[in-house]
């Protein structure tokens, strides 16, 4: 089997003013702009709050990790919020505390994203310090070994989580000999051998502005938040070449009113390293039963194989049957293997879309006398859902826990900024979503089973994690 090398994944960049730089949707409320350099501004203005969002997206993430390397990423996301030339890594938490504010960041297997949650008049400051830890990070000696240990000891915590490891362990045989199947944060062996050189290195290769998206929802102006983030980008005196700009007075004014109607970006921007759903070609999941024995209480299951990436035209079906299989109470799952029978507490389905491929699965936790039981009950389910027909009132019933769940979370402004981040750095398209909600609708009960089908043939992977030596 061929170890696949990471290859770059540059977002193109479009000037100013050029067909595609800047987009107007949802009837004015989604703009997006590409600023000079490659950088993507994409904003949704919401009427009746008085908070918003801002979301810094690096396309960056664990599978962009060279060998040597391992956990870098995330290495990098604690060390960006240690200081910047201009703020401590006190002030930088005081200045969003003195607002009510809120900051974090987030490490994924293709992106790293940075955010803020504050008052839209405090979106000024939240811009300002954000772009000031992505541009200007100090990424010292004393603060990489002050953060190795932090990193170590949240890594021996997920040591002490069964779920952790039981799907560690599921996604490494999903994705054997690949990045994507290594865990996001590195290992504890990994991130003792990481050195400072080469998480500046990890740095300076992905960190750059034609790789950033900036996402903002809530309370926002979108003409302000591409000025603040301009402006922020015009950076001299950043110890980083690839922010040491400086604003071109021959550049005529950004106008922000220019719309051009095509999709954010085609589905060429997009890469991988050559997966496909299927596991055909350069990569081909394990098959088997795997035990994983430790000093666990319980016994978690999970059953699957490999899924479909973010793009794939059968996601509306795919996350119609996971709602059917195990979306909640009413849930095949649940109902069954819990609430009939009383052997877990918790038991659910799942898929993890990446650009180019996926995993899905079922699983369970119980006590470990009933793991055979459990097991057995988990794969009925999936061979009865791909084998028989689906009433239509659980159909409908599934579609509508869909919609619902769907426009309760749009509430929230972080998670409409991270759909639009995700559309520009995943999906390749922005999705409106309106279209989403009747694709969702217009899958049928012989879509479902089908579909259900083809994933059975392809789950042949089932982690068993429980106590023992």
């Amino acid at each position: 089997m061929t170890d696949l090398k990471p290859v770059a994944c540059p977002l193109p960049a479009l000037p100013a003013g050029a067909p595609g730089a800047d987009v107007t949707l949802e009837d004015g409320a989604i703009r997006r702009t590409i600023l000079p350099g490659g950088t993507r501004v994409i904003t949704e203005h919401m009427l009746g709050t008085c908070a918003a969002t801002v979301a810094l997206w690096v396309a960056r993430g664990s599978r962009d990790e060279v060998e040597g390397a391992r956990g870098s990423t995330h290495f990098l996301e604690h060390l960006l919020f240690k200081g910047t030339p201009r703020r401590t890594a006190h002030q930088i938490a005081m200045e969003f505390d003195a607002v009510g504010g809120d900051s974090n960041a987030a490490t994924g297997r293709e992106c790293t994203h940075y955010y803020a949650e504050v008052l839209g008049e405090d979106v000024p400051m939240a811009i300002d310090v954000l772009m000031d830890m992505l541009c200007a990070p100090l990424l010292n000696a004393a603060d990489f070994e002050m953060e190795r240990g932090i990193i170590l000891d949240e890594l021996t915590m997920a040591l002490d989580n069964p779920s952790e490891q039981a799907f560690d362990e599921f996604t490494r045989r999903v994705f054997p000999a690949h990045p994507l199947g290594r865990p996001i944060g590195g290992t504890i062996e990994s991130v003792k051998a990481d050195t400072l050189e080469a998480i500046v290195a990890h740095y300076q290769a992905g960190y750059a502005p034609d790789r950033l998206v900036v996402a903002a929802a809530g309370d926002i102006s979108h003409d302000q938040v591409c000025e603040l983030v301009a402006r922020a980008l015009h950076r001299p005196d950043s110890p980083w070449p690839q922010w040491q700009s400086a604003p071109d007075p021959a550049q005529p004014a950004l106008d922000f009113n220019t719309v051009a109607a095509v999709p954010l970006s085609s589905p060429a921007d997009r890469c991988g390293n050559s997966l496909n759903a299927a596991g055909q070609g350069a990569w081909k999941p394990e098959s088997g039963v795997f035990q994983v024995a430790g000093k666990f209480e319980q016994s978690r299951i999970i059953i699957g194989g490999p899924g479909p990436g973010v793009a794939d035209a059968n996601m509306p079906v795919m996350n119609v049957l996971n709602t059917l299989l195990g979306g909640g109470m009413s849930s095949r799952l649940f109902q069954n293997i819990r609430e009939n029978r009383g052997l877990a507490y918790t038991t659910y389905a799942f898929n993890s879309s990446h650009r180019d491929a996926g995993s899905f699965g079922v699983t369970a936790t119980c006590n470990p006398a009933n793991v055979d039981e459990v097991a057995a009950l988990l794969h009925a389910e999936l061979e009865e859902i791909a084998t028989n027909p689906i009433p239509a009132d659980e159909l409908a019933r599934a579609k509508g826990q869909l919609r619902g769940a769907t426009l309760l979370s749009l509430e929230d402004n972080t998670v409409r900024a991270n759909r639009l981040a995700h559309a520009e750095i995943l999906l390749g398209a922005y999705i409106p979503l309106a279209t989403k909600l009747d694709q969702m609708q217009a899958v049928t009960a012989a879509q479902v089973r089908d579909w259900a089908a083809e994933l059975a043939k392809r789950a042949t992977i089932e982690v068993r994690l429980g106590p023992g030596e």
